[in-house]
Order: structure tokens, then sequence, then C-alpha cells
């Protein structure tokens, strides 16, 4: 109760929503519990928007506008064009800890194309974030890499899931 499962279907996709299955993928629901608790109960909370130039523009501000509606809530939007993970963990890690959200809405992976680089990019990040954030203080909500078809600049599906196992495993 209270969590997806995704079981593969040959007729429906990949992956379909469904009560229950053996290829279960469903992870890190514990830690967005003190999230939920906050916002349930009114205490004030702070969402954070960190990631690359999905994030600067898009759907960031339609979640904030979303949001909004929330009693006590507070987005920031910490966007950065043209950047990556890499620069994520070595530039703009410190402000997303310095800044003690409630909530790390974490999109990055866009201009990433070293997927060894990334991927140490992002366990690292994690591992410091969570060494200053513990769970009980503020939860981080992983957003995979938007769907691309940019083979020229090295965006192609196949990257795309790659990415997406990486982040799962993280």
């Amino acid at each position: 109760p209270g969590r997806s499962i995704y079981k593969p279907s040959a007729v429906l996709g990949r992956r379909v929503q469904q009560p229950a299955g053996r290829d279960s993928h469903v992870w890190g629901a514990k830690h967005l519990y003190q999230w939920l608790v906050k916002i349930s109960s009114g205490t004030a909370v702070t969402v954070r928007m960190s990631g690359d130039s999905t994030t600067a523009s898009g759907y960031s501000q339609q979640l904030q506008s979303m949001l909004a509606q929330v009693a006590n809530c507070t987005v920031t939007i910490a966007g950065n064009s043209g950047k990556s993970t890499v620069d994520w963990e070595s530039t703009y890690l410190a402000a997303d800890i310095a800044a003690a959200n409630t909530l790390l809405i974490w999109h990055w992976g866009m201009n990433d194309t070293d997927l060894v680089a990334f991927e140490s990019a992002l366990r690292a990040g994690l591992q410091a974030y969570r060494a200053s954030v513990p769970i009980g203080t503020g939860g981080i909500l992983l957003m995979t890499t938007n769907a691309s078809s940019d083979g020229t600049n090295g965006r192609d599906e196949l990257r795309n899931e790659k990415m997406r196992q990486i982040i799962r495993n993280a």
C-alpha cells in the first residue's frame, strides 16, 4: 500500500503500473518520509530544485507554481545552463548543502557525456550531501535526465538508459 510497483509488459510497453509484480522498481520512498509528514501537517517546508538548463526553465517553473499553492512551501530554482554533474559536485553542491532544504530535487545529467565521470560525481555529491543533511532532516528526489535523441551531441536513448540505471543504483 502506498507505493508503485512496475512490471514489464510485452503488450503495454516496458513498464506499466501494477499492484504487484516480481520485477519491482521501487526505491527511496522512506527518504521522503519527513517531507511528506511536514507537508501533510502544514509545517513550513523548503524545496530546492538543483540542476542544469532543464531545471533553469520549463518544468521547474510549473512545479514552482504548483507548490506555491501548498501552505508554507517555499521553492528555490537553482538551474545552471550548460553545466554538468561534475560541475554540480565541484561548484554547486555547496550551495545545495548550505540551503538545508526540506527537499532537494536533483535534476542533472543532460550535459554529461562521460558516464564514468557522471557516476563518480553523482555518488560523491550524494555522499557529501547526506553527510551534511541527514535523511531525517532533508529528502532528496533524484530525477532522471529528460528524454533526448541528440546523437550528434552524445545524448541518445542508449546513453539515457545507462544514465537512468546509474541514477537508480545511486
